[in-house]
């Protein structure tokens, strides 16, 4: 494993924009919907289980196994197949910002120039969506396709919650706690996706994950 690239990329977390706009988190906490850090927790592991993980955690796993066999003509064709006309737009928008800001980001590592030679003209043609971005860059960091996986949903779920944390009475250490709640949620995830023969899940929509939410439908 080569542990400065994994280190690098778990660094990677925007704390607005993307993930945090597309579940509302600032709009949520303003209004009163999310006061506490368990409200947080709730709304993180629907986002993860129903909405990020079926796109962008599993489509990690396609990406990081076509990276690591080399196979980066696949990639247009794998894309079109998983952000099809029923992906929700604004998780498809979400990615895609996510996605950009990691691609670009990543240019200053020296590690990380030769998968940016090899992909760059690829990305051209499927968008820099953060499943294409972190299962290509992470393919470098390790062998093992669930540990990619769960690092992918770890990195959109921190970015959720440091977000969350401008502006809830919320220091980095209940930040960290929320995250570790969250940690089994997204191992489930991944050895569920990392399975031979695994099909991608539907996605739900972020709006329709944040009306269940608002009205207490979520438990």
């Amino acid at each position: 494993m080569n542990m400065l690239s994994m280190v690098q990329l778990m660094a990677i977390a925007p704390q607005s924009g993307a993930y945090a706009d597309c579940f509302q988190v600032e709009r949520l906490i303003a209004e009163g919907a999310i006061r506490r850090p368990a409200q947080m927790e709730n709304l993180l592991v629907k986002a993860l289980k129903y909405a990020i993980g079926p796109l962008d955690g599993f489509a990690a796993g396609a990406v990081f196994d076509a990276s690591r066999q080399g196979n980066f003509e696949s990639l247009p064709a794998l894309v079109d197949e998983l952000c099809t006309a029923d992906t929700p737009l604004g998780l498809r928008q979400a990615s895609l910002n996510t996605g950009e800001y990691v691609w670009e980001f990543s240019r200053r590592w020296p590690w990380a120039e030769i998968i940016h030679s090899q992909l760059d003209g690829v990305t051209e043609q499927t968008g820099h969506y953060h499943a294409v971005a972190f299962g290509a860059l992470i393919s470098d960091a390790t062998a093992q396709k669930a540990r990619a996986v769960a690092a992918c949903l770890m990195t959109a779920a921190k970015s959720l919650v440091l977000c969350a944390a401008k502006y809830l009475p919320m220091d980095l250490t209940q930040a960290q706690r929320v995250l570790n709640v969250v940690q089994p949620t997204i191992a489930q995830l991944a050895l569920e996706y990392s399975q031979p023969g695994a099909a991608a899940p539907p996605s739900r929509d972020p709006e329709d994950i944040i009306a269940a939410f608002t009205t207490g439908q979520l438990d």
